[in-house]
Formats: structure tokens, sequence, C-alpha cells
């Protein structure tokens, strides 16, 4: 499946990690560090953790931000809980805010077509996200 916002943004696509795991998980890791590592404090993730992220939940759903050459420059890991969606995990390029929230309104927005009552996860406190 695949989901895409207007062409004048950077496009978001969704896809399921069994599709797409051994060609993907090196950008989002690398996605990951370099978001994080913009930080005060960063947990550093090996290979086997992301593979052990994987295995765990296998029906999450992964968004893509790719910039207008197509590069990634982000990711959005959903994970279904009843009546909700939770963001479990997330990665923009370089810690853009700008980035993140394009990628929040789309699971915003996703959420809204889903009729889910509720979007949540842990994220910073930052104006942009707010919101």
């Amino acid at each position: 499946r695949a989901s895409c916002i207007a062409a004048a943004s950077p496009a978001i696509t969704l896809a399921r990690p069994a599709e797409w795991l051994d060609r993907s998980c090196g950008r989002m890791a690398g996605l990951w560090s370099r978001c994080h590592a913009t930080w005060g404090l960063c947990l550093e993730r090996s290979p086997a953790y992301w593979q052990l992220l994987f295995d765990r939940r296998p029906e999450d759903e992964f968004f893509w931000l790719h910039d207008p050459s197509g590069a990634p420059v982000g990711f959005l890991r959903l994970t279904t809980e009843g009546q909700a969606l939770k963001i479990s995990d997330w990665a923009v390029a370089s810690g853009d805010r700008k980035l993140l929230a394009k990628l929040l309104d789309r699971a915003l927005a996703l959420s809204g077509e889903r009729g889910v009552a509720r979007l949540a996860g842990w994220l910073p406190d930052w104006p942009e996200v707010r919101d």
C-alpha cells in the first residue's frame, strides 16, 4: 500500500516491514542515529536490536518521508492498539522539526481516515509538534 501527500510537499509512502526489511533497515538505522545524535543524549541501536524491533511487531506500519529527489529523509512507525494508533518510532534527517511535523500531519490524517479515536506516542516537546 502507498499513501502520498500533495506533490508540492515531500512524498510520504506507507509500507509493511516484511516487504522491504532487508533494503530499508540500514537506512532507518542511519536516519535514526543522525536524528537522535542531535539531542544531548542518544541510545545506540545495534543491527540485532533493529531486527528485534521488527520481529516483535511485524504488523506495524512504516511511513517513509522522501525529499523531492526521492531520497528518504524520515520515517514513522505506527502500532495499532485497539482503537488507537501509537507512534512507536520515528526519525527525521538531522532532527529537522519541520520534517517531523509533516510526518505527524500524515499520521493525524491517517488516524482520521481510519476513524481511530486516538493517536498517541512519545514525542519531543517542540512547538512544531505541539501545533
